[in-house]
């Protein structure tokens, strides 16, 4: 009797079952710890920090003040709920600080391109 590759719970070998990447494993795990919440809103303020800052420079608080003013807002509410010890709405509200800073980018390429064209008329 030869020797097969081990099984599943779904009878397919083990080799042909994907495998988890290790960050998604340390995020699961850290999700379930509550000491890793510092690490998970670090994951989430640094791109949202990034996003807001980027929206800043490109113009954003005169060419998409509402979008740019909500993200810088819930930027400072994330480090506010952080400092209270409150991750888990910290890392929501980076989220959404980095949505809106995305957003105000966007925004504010598109009305800067409005803007040209329609003064090149």
């Amino acid at each position: 009797m030869t020797a097969s590759a081990p099984r599943t719970v779904d009878d397919r070998p083990r080799a042909l079952v994907p495998r988890a990447s290790g960050t998604l494993v340390v995020a699961l795990a850290c999700a379930l710890l509550p000491a890793c919440g510092p690490s998970l809103y670090t994951f989430q303020i640094l791109p949202a920090s990034s996003a807001v800052h980027q929206a800043e420079q490109s113009g954003a608080p005169e060419h998409a003040p509402y979008e740019y003013w909500t993200a810088h807002e819930y930027l400072e509410k994330a480090a506010e709920e952080a400092n209270e010890g409150n991750y888990q709405d910290a890392i929501r509200f980076a989220e959404r600080a980095r949505e809106m800073g995305e957003l105000a980018q966007q925004e504010t390429s598109r009305r800067m391109r409005a803007s040209r064209e329609e003064a090149s008329r």
